[in-house]
């Protein structure tokens, strides 16, 4: 009995060792004034919507990049367009020049084809 009567006095009680975590004192000890203690998978939750959240902005990001890249692209290829059209109507007024057959008036052409080229041309170039 003398032996066991020593190691009872030295070892803790249970309540002495595992102190509770339910106590007010052990959860303030825990985080700064004005904290909350949040669950880990709300925790994990609301992280995994951060990290959603943040790739959709990037892909916006990228989206609105693109997007005036096509614009800056539209802008120069209908000015280049513009060019085109400018530089095949002075050629072709230069070929009438060469030529000698230019119109007084508007162009009335017996050929229906070609009535209807310059038709679709004008509609479509001008």
């Amino acid at each position: 009995f003398g032996a066991d009567a020593g190691a009872s006095e030295t070892q803790p009680t249970m309540a002495e060792a595992d102190p509770s975590p339910t106590q007010p004192d052990v959860v303030a000890a825990n985080g700064p004034d004005g904290s909350i203690l949040v669950p880990l998978d709300a925790w994990e939750l609301m992280m995994g919507q951060l990290g959603n959240l943040h790739e959709a902005g990037q892909q916006l990001a990228d989206a609105r990049e693109r997007a005036a890249k096509a614009e800056t692209e539209v802008e120069f290829l209908r000015e280049r367009m513009r060019e085109v059209r400018k530089r095949a109507e002075e050629a072709e007024l230069a070929m009438d020049v060469k030529q000698g057959s230019l119109p007084l008036g508007p162009v009335v052409s017996n050929k229906p084809f070609q009535a209807r080229w310059r038709h679709w041309r004008d509609g479509w170039f001008g």
